[in-house]
């Protein structure tokens, strides 16, 4: 959730936020409660590692030093890269010139339309009818 904080705020603040269909409708207000919601989740999570880590130390596992092994004998490098390559991934899904429509209406295919912008769209206007 931390990180996706900043990401949504990057995302919010940055040029190309019309693009982008996590941000592109967003208020200011949307994305403040986004954040709180976001900020809850990571306290949450942060409690329960505190749980899990206590509760380890106390049945003598040391969890910690056994993380650190882990990450040290699988190499820092694949774990940073791998993170890095899953979030933009998932970020890249979200621009709406990638294709994605997951609301499966399809606007642009049956009966025409015009791209505003994240996934809004506008009904092509018949010139002859004003429709």
């Amino acid at each position: 959730p931390v990180v996706f904080i900043f990401v949504l705020g990057a995302l919010y603040v940055g040029p190309t936020r019309r693009y982008n269909a996590w941000v592109s409708d967003l208020t200011f207000h949307d994305l403040a409660r986004s954040w709180m919601y976001l900020f809850i989740a990571w306290l949450v999570e942060l409690a329960m590692i505190v749980v899990s880590v206590v509760v380890l130390r106390a049945g003598g596992v040391r969890p910690l030093s056994f993380l650190r092994g882990v990450i040290v004998g699988s190499g820092m490098c694949y774990y940073i890269s791998a993170v890095t390559t899953a979030i933009m991934w998932y970020a890249s899904l979200q621009l709406a010139h990638s294709g994605v429509d997951f609301s499966f209406t399809l606007p642009w295919v049956f009966g025409g339309a015009t791209w505003v912008q994240g996934l809004t769209w506008e009904p092509l206007r018949d010139n002859a009818t004003g429709t």
